[in-house]
């Protein structure tokens, strides 16, 4: 069963991606995530994310101030926003009818370890392809890397800097399938729309 609160023509949407990071995403990466999202809705593709703070707040902030449709997949109830430090995007968002939230969780659910993985894979599955912006090897959204290698989907990332924050970046680099995609810093906005319109094939 799935919980749904929100615009559900977001999850009609022919063209999704997912654009995922670390919560502690810093510069060049959170603007390179800033302007892939752009990309993607301009060349309307709905964001999926997981409404974390940091990298995925990027993306459905982008919706809500520009347009287009985003797909918010919660690790709890829909009954209150989580992290409750994005609870005036949530708003925004709803007020707007930008968004869709969606979850595996009954109301008065609270997120946990389990729930936050689950989260992932649903992410993966509304998508056609995965960004991770920025992560280490360790991170949460690399949770959601290897779940996108289980479902065959391809992963773009951004080149690392050789830092341990960007760890996940060097091991989604090392380890590349076809149709995966790593963007260098200096990447162009008509990089992006190539690879995502190769998602849509």
């Amino acid at each position: 069963m799935l919980y749904v609160r929100g615009n559900i023509e977001a999850l009609r949407q022919k063209k999704s991606v997912a654009c995922v990071g670390s919560r502690a995403i810093r510069e060049p990466y959170s603007g390179l995530h800033r302007k892939f999202s752009e990309a993607a809705v301009s060349d309307g593709f709905a964001i999926v994310s997981g409404f974390a703070l940091g990298a995925d707040s990027i993306g459905h902030r982008f919706v809500a101030e520009h347009g287009g449709l985003t797909i918010c997949v919660m690790p709890c109830g829909l009954d209150r926003p989580f992290p409750p430090e994005n609870k005036d995007l949530w708003d925004q968002l709803l007020q707007a009818g930008r968004a869709v939230f969606i979850s595996e969780f009954p109301f008065g659910m609270r997120a946990s370890s389990l729930t936050l993985k689950k989260r992932n894979k649903m992410i993966t599955a509304l998508a056609l392809g995965v960004l991770v912006s920025q992560s280490s090897a360790a991170g949460g959204a690399m949770n959601a890397y290897r779940f996108a290698r289980d479902q065959k989907k391809p992963v773009a990332t951004f080149s690392h800097d050789g830092k341990p924050d960007t760890s996940g970046n060097k091991l989604i680099t090392d380890e590349p399938l076809t149709g995966d995609q790593v963007f260098p810093a200096a990447t162009n906005t008509r990089m992006y729309k190539q690879w995502l319109e190769k998602l849509c094939f």
